[in-house]
């Protein structure tokens, strides 16, 4: 994803969705000003952030990047829906409802050295969710949640939350392997 952002007030002004096929893609029109570019990956970090880019009139700008791989995994936690509640055809985690009663206590990542525990944060807006993404800390927020820079090993993931049985799944992390952004569905106690 390229994130365009501007470097006065750091709103977003462009935001597109990328594939490997867009190489050398061109984006526009801008307003004229100053800017800080931005690529968001799954399994990959950009070795530079918030990329100054000034955009005049009828000028073209040029913007590289380089990533690195990173391990990490990415998920979202559900309360089990019922059959009418699920969507057929399109990714779960894209149209899922939020279920307002399920409050996530802690989601806990454990292996290869490795003991995270991250506890659910408020987001203001936008800008703050795009800044947490961009800076690839680890997160949890409402019912979403990532680790990030993890090396490669095996880990297992716990979630608690009020009202539902502990949740624990192994996961495998290869660097620059993307693990699918799945739904975790609880079980009610």
């Amino acid at each position: 994803m390229f994130l365009l952002r501007s470097e006065d007030n750091r709103k977003t002004v462009a935001l597109h969705y990328l594939s490997a096929n867009d190489r050398e893609k061109r984006y526009g029109p801008l307003p004229a000003g100053k800017y800080l570019a931005d690529m968001i990956s799954v399994a990959a970090r950009t070795v530079d952030t918030g990329v100054p880019v000034i955009i005049e009139r009828n000028k073209i700008e040029k913007i590289d990047f380089v990533f690195e791989a990173d391990g990490e995994l990415r998920g979202f936690v559900s309360a089990p829906l019922k059959p009418e509640n699920r969507y057929a055809g399109m990714p779960e985690v894209v149209y899922q409802q939020d279920n307002e009663n399920l409050r996530v206590q802690s989601i806990t990542l454990t292996g290869n050295g490795i003991r995270r525990t991250l506890k659910p944060i408020q987001q203001k807006n936008m800008n703050d969710w795009e800044q947490l993404i961009l800076s690839r800390s680890d997160f949890c927020h409402q019912k979403r949640f990532g680790f990030f820079g993890l090396p490669a090993g095996n880990y297992t993931l716990s979630i608690k939350a009020e009202g539902y049985k502990l949740y624990e799944k192994k996961y495998s992390v290869i660097p620059g392997i993307p693990n699918k952004f799945s739904v975790t569905y609880l079980t009610p106690d």
